[in-house]
């Protein structure tokens, strides 16, 4: 097969979605014993891969390079020394960048087995989300049966995610979405307390319902968020923060001063801190790729779930290969209930 050329969606340059280019390159093989080379069918799509585009991501290469954290596919070719998978598996990966395209290159440790009777649109749906919301919950937060939970961004596919690990611990649920459909489509699946952060807001509206306030915040959105978050906080409650999605991708240059203007806003008290049992906590999956024990031992755990059909990965929407810059388009224009795929093929 080598020789053929293969597809990928490069960022060559920053800036808005047109810089996403369809380029044929030479096809890829193993290049280390624990190689997985993938026949890409679908591509998960994450705020991040917006951010990186405009050059705000610091994990990302320099340019030019390929996007997309997470994949699944038919296996093409493995490397001498992989044993779990084989040609013809059909498998979902988490990806260091390069899965906008038809053929990946993940790890071993990082690729497994597609669910039963699960489609790949649904695999591609997995990794990102279902291991952000895993750890920000049951790891960072360790939440436990009956405590409150508030979720900023809770339609999202993290946040849906979140949604359906927290019910599985019987949590009581607040969620903060931009739309009265997506409020609906969020109590739907068992946030009893809805918040359109449009019309309400979110740290009045639940004053009103519990004084004592929450026990967890999962914070996708930073900024002034983090402040507001504490307000609603119980005695010994934590805040997770694990996103930027408070920018405005045409004002992202403009983000070093907008901190620094607001500075005074996200500047913690220790003391504070101490007298009300507060945490803050930051979540990256990037900078964990190597904690390989923890990839391993939470997908584990999901898998399980998802085979129970506890957890199921919920698509908002799907867009062909050549159509990656709409894709883009709906998630900034904050369109998505759940997961964006891209289908490569």
């Amino acid at each position: 097969m080598k020789g053929i050329l293969m597809r990928q969606i490069a960022i060559t340059k920053y800036g808005g979605a047109d810089v996403l280019n369809i380029e044929d390159v030479p096809d890829i093989s193993p290049e280390e014993d624990d190689d997985v080379i993938v026949e890409v069918k679908s591509a998960g799509v994450n705020f991040a891969d917006t951010l990186m585009r405009v050059g705000f991501y610091p994990e990302a290469p320099p340019v030019p390079f390929v996007p997309g954290y997470e994949c699944s596919g038919v296996v093409r070719e493995v490397g001498s020394g992989v044993k779990k998978v084989k040609s013809g598996d059909r498998v979902f990966c988490l990806t260091k960048f390069g899965s906008y395209a038809t053929l990946s290159r993940a790890k071993e440790n990082k690729t497994f087995m597609l669910p039963e009777n699960f489609s790949f649109q649904k695999g591609a749906a997995i990794p990102i989300n279902y291991l952000t919301a895993w750890m920000a919950l049951n790891e960072c937060a360790r939440i436990r049966e009956n405590e409150h939970i508030l979720i900023h961004s809770c339609a999202g596919g993290v946040g849906l995610a979140a949604v359906q690990i927290a019910k599985d611990k019987k949590c009581v649920l607040y969620g903060t979405v931009g739309s009265d459909e997506k409020c609906s489509y969020i109590r739907s699946v068992g946030v009893e307390h809805p918040i359109n952060y449009r019309k309400q807001d979110f740290v009045d509206e639940i004053k009103k319902i519990n004084a004592e306030g929450v026990d967890v915040v999962l914070d996708s959105v930073g900024f002034e968020y983090l402040k507001k978050d504490r307000e609603i906080l119980k005695q010994g409650g934590k805040v997770i923060t694990y996103g930027l999605s408070g920018i405005k991708i045409g004002e992202a240059k403009n983000i070093i001063s907008k901190w620094l203007k607001m500075r005074k806003n996200y500047l913690i008290n220790p003391i504070s801190l101490i007298f009300k049992n507060h945490g803050f906590i930051g979540l990256n999956l990037l900078p964990m790729w190597d904690k390989n024990e923890f990839f391993m031992d939470a997908m584990e755990k999901i898998l399980e779930k998802i085979k129970k059909g506890v957890f199921d990965p919920v698509i908002s929407k799907e867009f062909s290969f050549e159509d990656v810059a709409k894709a883009h388009g709906f998630i900034e224009g904050r369109k998505n209930i759940g997961k964006v795929i891209l289908n490569i093929e």
